[in-house]
């Protein structure tokens, strides 16, 4: 067992690193730190401990929890592209009835993310892929004219950004109440026959 850097309970550690007992720590551990010391490389520390590769992830968790979505963190991978390559999505959300939203989150969007999710999308046309962008009026380039939710749009996806993401949330919890409503009236017909 051990204690909590930030809240002091007691905890027992799933990784050796671990020094927090759950993500709202980490995230208000982080937070206290003097702005000089908030660097990538410490923030990139923190994370690892719990599992993530970001703080910025870690914070998405976090809203999720908030929220009360329970999620899966890169836990499964999509093939894409010939020879077979897999990508493996921020955050899946699944529902009851087997539906899932797959969750990208992106401080960053570079050329080579944007051809991986084109390819994604090609090579799974089904699957419901959205972006959750840390700034979606980022241009695409020093040179570009375009944003990154411009972006999104032009190719089907899905967008969030800071400002939006509580869309999102009232998505995923309406989606939530639908598929208890289906799973519920099923369960109901098949006890009537």
């Amino acid at each position: 067992m051990r204690k909590c850097k930030q809240c002091n309970k007691k905890y027992k550690p799933f990784r050796a690193n671990q020094i927090v007992c759950n993500e709202e720590c980490l995230v208000a551990l982080f937070e206290q730190l003097p702005p000089r010391q908030r660097t990538r490389r410490i923030a990139r520390e923190y994370s690892i401990t719990l599992g993530y590769k970001s703080i910025s992830e870690v914070r998405c968790a976090v809203a999720f929890k908030k929220h009360g979505i329970s999620y899966q963190y890169e836990d499964l991978k999509l093939q894409y592209r010939l020879p077979e390559q897999n990508y493996i999505p921020d955050f899946r959300i699944q529902f009851k009835d087997g539906y899932n939203i797959f969750i990208e989150y992106k401080g960053k969007f570079t050329p080579k993310d944007r051809r991986k999710l084109l390819s994604v999308k090609e090579c799974n046309p089904t699957i419901d892929l959205r972006l959750w962008f840390e700034r979606s009026t980022n241009k695409l380039s020093s040179k570009a004219k375009s944003t990154y939710g411009e972006w999104a749009d032009k190719h089907g996806f899905l967008w969030y950004d800071r400002d939006t993401v509580e869309k999102l949330f009232t998505e995923i919890l309406e989606l939530e109440k639908k598929c208890e409503r289906k799973t519920s009236k099923a369960t109901k017909e098949s006890v009537k026959v």
